[in-house]
């Protein structure tokens, strides 16, 4: 939710959130730029299965493959309950605020729709691309792409292409939708020039290894720590929670009634 303060005018709406344009439009400039990011949806399920721990929630953690259990009871059902319902098609469900799409010809409307009003969607497995892409949108610099890698999952499950074939059916929306930005990603990416995309992405890892070499990955820092490391490297090493606490309390300060 965003906080309300003494103001009308956001710069800036970066955060978890499920896709609502009428909302975001009523907080943010008409000129806004809107992007997001998605991920192949095999991935997406992994992650999801381990971050909100279903393997407990179902009770399968005694099973050699919990995803596997899981599938197998989600095939069993000829009309899947409703409150099983948001464990399928995890990425399609943040563009499905209203959460009435029922079919698959709404759903693929939906996703004619979405290809519409977004101004550019970025591919998790194509990160360091997608970012060039971005930069060059947006006329940013390379210093303003750099990023660590963190928050990645501990937890490992066996995934074998038969188990993963019967996943992407299951959430066959969010294969679709995958598949659909997949091909506008790549199509971009022909559009930039894929011998300026090499050489970018040469200079970007380039500039990705000095600034690690620079900045203390392994640790994150609380958000009014002064120490021995520059300005960007503070930036970029804060939590998402602490990122929120400090913009918050920025924002306070700069809009006191």
């Amino acid at each position: 939710m965003v906080e309300r303060l003494a103001t009308n005018e956001y710069n800036i709406l970066a955060h978890h959130c499920v896709y609502n344009k009428p909302g975001f439009e009523a907080i943010m400039p008409s000129d806004s730029f809107y992007v997001t990011i998605i991920r192949e949806p095999v991935s997406v399920f992994k992650s999801h299965f381990a971050y909100f721990n279903w393997g407990r929630l179902f009770k399968l953690e005694n099973y050699s493959n919990p995803i596997k259990e899981f599938i197998n009871r989600m095939e069993a059902y000829n009309v899947l309950p409703i409150q099983l319902r948001f464990k399928r098609n995890v990425l399609f469900q943040k563009f499905d605020y209203k959460q009435t799409i029922t079919t698959d010809i709404m759903a693929k409307m939906a996703m004619a729709n979405m290809e519409r009003e977004l101004d550019f969607v970025m591919l998790l497995e194509y990160l360091d691309e997608s970012l060039i892409l971005l930069k060059n949108k947006l006329c940013w610099s390379f210093e303003d792409i750099l990023y660590v890698t963190k928050n990645v999952g501990k937890r490992h499950f066996a995934i074998n292409e038969s188990l993963a074939n019967r996943i992407r059916k299951w959430s066959r929306w969010d294969v679709i939708l995958y598949d659909r930005f997949n091909t506008s990603f790549w199509k971009q990416v022909d559009e930039f020039g894929l011998d300026k995309m090499k050489l970018e992405l040469k200079i970007f890892k380039e500039r990705q290894l000095e600034f690690q070499k620079t900045c203390p990955i392994k640790r994150e820092i609380q958000p009014m720590t002064i120490d021995n490391i520059t300005r960007l490297c503070r930036n970029v090493l804060r939590g998402e929670m602490m990122y929120t606490y400090f913009l918050r309390r920025n924002q306070r300060k700069r809009n006191k009634p």
